[in-house]
């Protein structure tokens, strides 16, 4: 088998996928990271309801629908690895990108439950925190 470029899907990445039996993979680890632009998603960029500790589902649901629309769901997810020192550019990106989700869960949660969150670094582990938590 061999590795194909593929188009890219993601604005924020760009890859190689390896073609197996009919089902691409992307290969996460050798995507271009890009700063994401929120610009035309602004207006999808708040949840309706902001977590309260009784609407995880939803509003886990909703926060993913809206990180996809973005295309930063594989950051909340914890599958989009930060690139190593060698690859500074898009390092930075990462960071950018990963501040930037992060805001986003901060802004939609309710003041009481930003204390289960606030010592966490990263968007994953953020989201990880509220799993634990809420699950």
């Amino acid at each position: 088998m061999t590795d194909a470029p593929t188009e890219p899907s993601n604005p924020t990445t760009t890859s190689t996928s390896t073609t197996m039996a009919a089902a691409t993979i992307p290969d996460v680890e050798n995507q271009l990271i890009t700063k994401v632009d929120l610009r035309p998603c602004a207006p999808a960029m708040n949840i309706a309801e902001k977590l309260d500790g009784t609407n995880w589902v939803t509003w886990r649901a909703q926060l993913i629908d809206v990180l996809k629309i973005v295309e930063l769901d594989l950051y909340v997810l914890g599958r989009q690895p930060c690139p190593g020192e060698d690859r500074l550019s898009e390092r930075k990106n990462w960071f950018f990108n990963d501040g930037i989700a992060k805001s986003f869960i901060t802004n939609n949660v309710l003041e009481s439950q930003k204390i289960h969150i606030l010592s966490e670094e990263t968007l994953a582990a953020k989201f990880t925190a509220l799993e634990n938590l809420y699950e």
